[in-house]
This record gives structure tokens, C-alpha cells and sequence, in this order.
């Protein structure tokens, strides 16, 4: 998908602001939304950035869209998408500093919701699978589109494995972490020990679910038993497994961003407008928009609160970033 492709949805109702030929064709790869001034390091090359402004005020000078543009360039996002509803309309300083830095600038109209917009980036990257030509693939038809219609739906892993090897009789199946965490196995596969999984990320049946990942953060494809089925189509089903990996990893970066944005509002002198952005703050964290909140700092260095934090997710297998969990997050604070 394109960014020129959002201009031809109707339904979105966008406007270009602008960009030229070359920054209309970019590819996407994922989407980010952000209220954040510096929203840099939450970003990844290819995505679109939505931002509703609340970081912006009339008062601020040129410099402050200038750092927020300068932030988008450096990561590589393709476009930015920005919201009308808080100042109705987009500060010309921000078009501007989009067309020195060459970042493609659209408008989203009050009626359309980032979400309707994430919704149609994810949906139509997801179907690509079942449009593609069947020729070059060893999955059949019918498996690939079932797959590609279980990753729209945002289905887990567990239920993606087993459909993903329903056609070769479910064999014993598993995908596993790096450390020997079983994120999902098929209901054939009995539970593996963390000390076995650890030594079955290394056997010969194993494959690497993700060619980015890190060697830390990558998932594999276990089959313990000999199948009879083409290496490619294995490999086909890594991959599969591999959208399903970034798709929960996108999510989980706008978490962490949107809680971000909020922890900044929390932290910000009051306005006028504060009372309304905090709402749509703790509305876009799946926070009811009336307390009462109890406010915890902390101090210490934001990595080292963040390496806490991942520490305890490794451990209990729970996602933090959903801020579910407010023991797990306290204990991801307080452990050694």
C-alpha cells in the first residue's frame, strides 16, 4: 500500500496538504499514533504517523514543528496524517516544515477516526495474502486465505498454528522464544519444558519465524516430528506466524506510545485544553475518562524502568503495555 492509495479512499475523506509524486508512492509498512513532541523513538521506517496536535499550540514557535518533522524524517516515517479536530485545521508551520523535510502531509477530517484509518492500512497489508497469484506458493488457496482472514481478525497464536498445520494433520507444533517460551502450540503438542524448548530452538526441525527479529526477540517455528510436507511450505507458514509477530508488535508500540502521550499530559502545565486532551488520552489507553487516578512517579533513568518492565513481561508472559496488569507493572518497577 501506498500513500497516494489513502488520497482514493472516499470513505476516509483525507486531504492532501502536501507531497509530490515521490513522497505519494512510498510504501507503507504500519501505522503510529503519537501526541507526543518528540516522537521519534516510538517510530519505524515505512509508517504513516497519525497525530491529533495536542503537542502544538498557537503560541509555540516554528522550532517546535520544525523538532517534530525533523523526529519523523530521522525515523523514516513515510507520511504524516494529521487530525483537524483540535485546532480545526492544520497549522501552516507544520505543512511547512513537512515540505522542507519532504514528509508527505494530510489532513484528517473531525468525522474520520485514527482508527478507521489504522483499520484500512492493517486490513488491506493483511490481504495481500489470499490476492496473491497461487503459483508461487506451496500453501493452498484455500489455507492461505483462511490464514490471511485469522490475521485480520487479530486472532492468537495458538489458533493461527493450528490452523496454519490443520491440512497436514495437525502435527505436534510449537513456536517458541528465543529463551524457551512456548507462545503457542498446537492441541497435538503436550507442553515442553522450558529447558527442552531452549534446546529445541537449535534442532534441525526448527525454523526462524522472522528474518528481522533480533536473535533475542525472534520467535521459531518447531515441528519435533518429521513431516512430510515441502520446506517452502514451512517456510510459508513462518511467515505467516512472522505478520502475526509484527502486527502484535506494532500494537504494542502504539500502547507504550499512547501511554506515553498520556504520562506527558499528566506532567504538563495545565491549560484551557488539558481537561479535553487528558480525556482523549486516557480514552485512547482504554481508561475511563473520570477518575479518581492515583499519580505514581518514578525516579530513575526511563530505560532502566523500561528494561523492568520487560524484564517481568518475559517472565510472566503478560503484555504490559495494556496496562491490565497493575501488579505486574508495579512489580516490573520494583524488581532487582
Amino acid at each position: 500500500m501506498h500513500v497516494e492509495d489513502l488520497l482514493r479512499l472516499e470513505s476516509l475523506g483525507l486531504t492532501l496538504l502536501w507531497g509530490d509524486r515521490p513522497q505519494l508512492t512510498r510504501g507503507i509498512t504500519g501505522v503510529t499514533a503519537t501526541d507526543l513532541e518528540d516522537p521519534g523513538r516510538f517510530l519505524q521506517r515505512g509508517e504513516l504517523v497519525l497525530s491529533g496536535l495536542v503537542w502544538w499550540t498557537p503560541a509555540d514557535d516554528e522550532a517546535k514543528a520544525e523538532r517534530f518533522v525533523a523526529a519523523l524524517e530521522e525515523a523514516g516515517a513515510v507520511a504524516l496524517l494529521a487530525g483537524e479536530e483540535t485546532h480545526g485545521g492544520v497549522p501552516e508551520v507544520l505543512v511547512e516544515a513537512c515540505r522542507r523535510h519532504g514528509i508527505a502531509i494530510l489532513s484528517v477530517p473531525v468525522h474520520t477516526s485514527f482508527r478507521a484509518v489504522t483499520d484500512t492500512v492493517y486490513l488491506r497489508q493483511w490481504g495481500d495474502l489470499s490476492r496473491r497469484p497461487a503459483a508461487p506458493y506451496a500453501l493452498p488457496e484455500n489455507v492461505r486465505a483462511e490464514l490471511s482472514r485469522l490475521l485480520a481478525d487479530g486472532t492468537d497464536p495458538d489458533t493461527l498454528l493450528t490452523r496454519a498445520v490443520a491440512h497436514l494433520g495437525t502435527p505436534p507444533a510449537y513456536v517458541l522464544s528465543a529463551t524457551g517460551r512456548t507462545i503457542a502450540r498446537t492441541p497435538t503438542a503436550p507442553p515442553l519444558p522450558a529447558r527442552r524448548a531452549a534446546e529445541a530452538v537449535t534442532a534441525t526441525t526448527t525454523l526462524s519465524v522472522d528474518p528481522d527479529a533480533s536473535p533475542y526477540a525472534q520467535w521459531h517455528l518447531h515441528l519435533p516430528e518429521p513431516v512430510e510436507t515441502p520446506p517452502r511450505m514451512l517456510h510459508e507458514i513462518a511467515e505467516v506466524l512472522a505478520q502475526h509477530r509484527r502486527a502484535t508488535l506494532r500494537r504494542e508500540t502504539t500502547a507504550r506510545g499512547r501511554a506515553a502521550d498520556l504520562l506527558a499530559l499528566i506532567d504538563a502545565p495545565s491549560s484551557a485544553a488539558a481537561p479535553a486532551a487528558l480525556g482523549r488520552a486516557l480514552e485512547a489507553c482504554g481508561l475511563a475518562d473520570q477518575g479518581p487516578y492515583a499519580v505514581i512517579t518514578v525516579k530513575g533513568a526511563a530505560d532502566t524502568v523500561h528494561y523492568r518492565i520487560q524484564r517481568v513481561e518475559l517472565l510472566t508472559g503478560r503484555d504490559l503495555a495494556r496496562l491490565d496488569h497493575k501488579l505486574d507493572l508495579k512489580a516490573a518497577l520494583l524488581c532487582r
